[in-house]
């Protein structure tokens, strides 16, 4: 499955790495902290990276408990955000086979998905009072066979098309 990133093939972005030039340059996806949460553009990739964990960070998410937690509305931990959408980038390039090769999701796995969900799911990380603490946001661990432990997002895509 080949997907795309705002219309960028994540193999394109691979081909010149080391001849960057204006193309390249502007068909390079952005970090989703480099974008302001007020705007269109943030709130498509917030919508695109909710589906991506939904169908395919699904997979990884194991047993939930206070020794690996996990947030159903992980959207409201910045630090969730950004390692989610960096883990997001890291997976269009390397699960692209003209840009990964043979062992690109393999590469993704060791390099980019266990060190990034051990920072997320460790006792210590940003899901640590998730569901325990009442002074944050009320937060709840889904159900460890839940078919869909996610909060939905505030807003849909079809508000993406609202001014």
């Amino acid at each position: 499955m080949t997907e795309q990133h705002n219309g960028v093939n994540p193999a394109r972005l691979a081909e010149d790495v080391d001849e960057p030039d204006e193309d390249n340059a502007a068909a390079a996806p952005t970090f989703i902290l480099f974008l302001d949460e007020d705007t269109a553009e943030y709130r498509a990739e917030l919508v695109a990276l909710d589906q991506w964990v939904r169908l395919v960070l699904v997979t990884y998410l194991r047993d939930v408990n206070s020794a690996a937690p996990w947030c159903d509305e992980w959207f409201r931990h910045p630090e969730a955000v950004a390692r989610l959408h960096a883990l997001w980038l890291a997976w269009q390039q390397y699960t692209a086979p003209e840009a990964g090769g043979w062992d690109g999701p393999s590469v993704w796995h060791r390099d980019h998905l266990d060190p990034c969900m051990h920072q997320l799911r460790s006792a210590d990380g940003p899901f640590n009072a998730c569901g325990t603490n009442v002074a944050r946001i009320r937060h709840r661990a889904p159900g460890m066979y839940d078919a869909v432990p996610f909060a939905p997002l505030p807003f849909t895509a079809d508000d993406l098309n609202e001014p």
